[in-house]
């Protein structure tokens, strides 16, 4: 008799890596499920999202904070006995995967109860409002991504002047020649960058001793002109890190 379950399991990976680096992750996490037999049924893209509330985890004894992350999931079968085994594999790499939840789920995509929380502390009907209510959040955010990106392909005015970006703590003159020549000039340009190719464009350039780790953050307040926050957090780095 197949005592097997349908389990579900979501993950929040580091949005400082780099798009390579994320699909390593993701066929890593495949992995773990092979070596407990699982049966993988089903699997979501890898999206980049801007999460509802700051996350603050502690990795390798810091506490590290992310408002942005690279999210997927995969639907698979397998035997109850086998999840801790999973959940220990995935605790190992923290630094990649910095959230995650498994939750029991069906086989059918149309009938799933994908991410609905399990706990004890929580009643069924409470549950399924947060649940709710996130999903709302979502849509409105997905809304939000798909009017900015319409207004930009309606030719909406963009700045093309170039900003200096030697206010960014941690970026010199080459630095700024090895952005401009990836089209990154204008705060903006910094603003929406993700960390793990800003490190690929230092590496491709030679600058790889320089940690960008700050500088999309960085750019954020310089954007806003939050020049006074901007200067305390520039106050507490040491190069940019």
């Amino acid at each position: 008799m197949n005592n097997n379950n349908i389990y579900e399991i979501g993950v929040l990976i580091n949005p400082d890596l780099s798009q390579q680096k994320v699909e390593k992750v993701v066929e890593k996490l495949k992995g773990f499920l092979t070596k407990i037999n699982a049966s993988v049924i089903s699997e979501g893209e890898i999206v980049d999202v801007d999460l509802a509330y700051q996350i603050i985890t502690k990795i390798a004894s810091i506490n590290e904070r992310f408002d942005k992350a690279f999210f997927t999931w995969i639907k698979f079968e397998a035997a109850p006995s086998d999840i801790d085994a999973l959940k220990k594999a995935v605790d190992n790499v923290k630094k990649d995967i910095f959230r995650y939840l498994i939750v029991k789920t069906v086989a059918d995509d149309s009938e799933t109860n994908k991410f609905q929380v399990e706990s004890e502390e929580e009643s069924e009907e409470e549950v399924e409002e947060e649940k709710k209510e996130e999903v709302k959040k979502e849509v409105k955010k997905e809304e939000v991504k798909e009017e900015v990106v319409e207004k930009e392909a309606e030719g909406a005015p963009k700045s093309s002047e170039a900003d200096d970006l030697t206010k960014i703590e941690g970026i010199g003159p080459k630095t700024v020649e090895a952005l401009n020549a990836k089209d990154i000039s204008t705060y903006v340009d910094l603003a929406g960058s993700k960390v793990g190719d800003l490190r690929d464009i230092l590496e491709e350039a030679g600058l790889k001793r320089y940690d960008p780790k700050s500088w999309s953050k960085q750019a954020r307040l310089a954007r806003d002109e939050k020049w006074d926050e901007l200067k305390v957090l520039q106050d507490e780095l040491n190069g940019g890190e």
